[in-house]
């Protein structure tokens, strides 16, 4: 495993923000050290199905909502044949000023407790509702994952796996808790 103390060279920390949000890696450089060490560079195993064409139930909607606390909501727009993350009523631009603009949009409900510091702990095994946003419309769903050795599984209600469109993607892990999804038309 290439960790930041076993690949220093790969990995930078950027002093403006907080730890442990501001590591950095460099992809190019740890591909070099892991053949340098031997290491398996085969594609892992597919996480996520894709499919060109949305197939079996959905529903045309417009918008999603995802709040993940009193005050955090993200929201979401269908526009121009893609889901637009919204901020304050407006697309939410990154720093070249394009919006945040994706293919997919996949909710995750997630039991989320308090962690250390800021950061949350978050619970990635057992199962839980799940929604798949694409070409404007919503799959509802479920995720399960035994365990951490194991990929998480998408599944639609009646068990077939939720198709992602090839492209981008956004995952959104809401609170079980205190989230909640709003999905729109």
């Amino acid at each position: 495993s290439l960790t930041e103390t076993s690949a220093n060279g790969s990995y930078a920390r950027d002093d403006s923000r907080v730890a442990p949000h501001n590591l950095y890696v460099s992809i190019r450089s740890l591909y070099r050290e892991a053949a340098r060490a031997g290491g398996e560079m085969s594609a892992p195993e597919p996480v996520f199905a894709f499919a060109e064409e949305l197939e079996g139930r959905s529903k045309r909607v417009r918008t999603a909502s995802v709040m993940f606390s009193f005050a955090n909501t993200a929201e979401w727009r269908w526009s121009s044949g893609r889901w637009v993350r919204q901020f304050a009523g407006a697309p939410l631009a990154l720093d070249d000023g394009e919006a945040l603009a994706v293919d997919n949009v996949l909710i995750q409900e997630v039991v989320v407790k308090a962690g250390i510091g800021a950061s949350p702990d978050v619970t990635l095994t057992g199962s839980g509702r799940a929604w798949l946003l694409r070409d404007g419309r919503v799959v509802v769903g479920r995720w399960t994952r035994r365990s951490l050795d194991h990929v998480t599984a998408f599944t639609t209600r009646q068990g077939d796996d939720l198709q992602l469109k090839p492209g981008t993607l956004f995952v959104e892990l809401v609170p079980k808790e205190t989230g909640e999804v709003t999905i729109g038309r």
